[in-house]
């Protein structure tokens, strides 16, 4: 994958965990960090819980929500 000026997208959503379980189910490709379970981060001012699939051209497209 060629990797541009943008790694990827961020969006913050109020069920990170809820939309985690639709997009497994719907069987979106997930990066390997969250492809079992929804990721954690402590490296922000507050802890966030996120996950990252990847779209249709290969961008990352994160989801994330204040834990």
């Amino acid at each position: 994958m060629r990797i541009g000026a943008i790694d990827h997208l961020a969006f913050s959503v109020g069920d990170v965990d809820g939309l985690y379980k639709i997009c497994k189910e719907k069987g979106y490709r997930l990066m390997d960090e969250c492809a079992e379970e929804v990721g954690s981060s402590s490296y922000w001012p507050k802890p966030l819980k996120w996950f990252i699939v990847y779209g249709p051209n290969e961008e990352k497209i994160e989801f994330c929500q204040e834990s």
